[in-house]
């Protein structure tokens, strides 16, 4: 995975109760730290505060691969990506890794749905969405039918 992709980082610091027995962040957290890498990338899109009824997305489809545990004191950072956008879906590509060593700790895909929140329904990804992340990651999308 080339990490030179990802233009959007956040540094993540876990908790004591994010560890399990073994000393390995539990897997489940994982998607509460690429959550965190997304609202991030979101923030940085769309500003501090965002009006979800503009940019009408929702999780569709969520898939991570754990490569490496996270341990304790570990420096971690979540690097985000929109590598794909079509009509009603986009799609993320995000990875954890090690701050200092950038050891890819997991990977994760996720494909969020255009989503009309008045009428409870998929939609078409907005113009307003498309340009906000087209000119965030500085290059154009070849639009995939999804």
């Amino acid at each position: 995975m080339d990490l030179t992709t990802f233009k959007h980082r956040v540094k993540v610091q876990p908790r004591f109760n994010d560890f399990d027995i073994m000393g390995h962040v539990n897997n489940a957290l994982y998607f509460a730290y690429f959550d965190i890498g997304k609202v991030g990338y979101f923030e940085t899109v769309w500003g501090k505060y965002i009006n979800w009824r503009e940019v009408g997305l929702v999780v569709a489809r969520i898939e991570s691969d754990f490569i490496s545990p996270v341990v304790m004191n570990e420096p971690i950072t979540v690097l985000t990506a929109v590598t794909k956008i079509g009509n009603k879906s986009l799609t993320f590509s995000q990875c954890i890794i090690n701050s200092t060593s950038k050891e890819i700790k997991a990977s994760c895909e996720t494909i969020m749905a255009g989503f009309d929140i008045d009428a409870n329904r998929t939609d078409s990804i907005t113009s307003k969405c498309i340009e906000a992340i087209s000119t965030y990651e500085e290059r154009g999308f070849n639009r995939v039918k999804k």
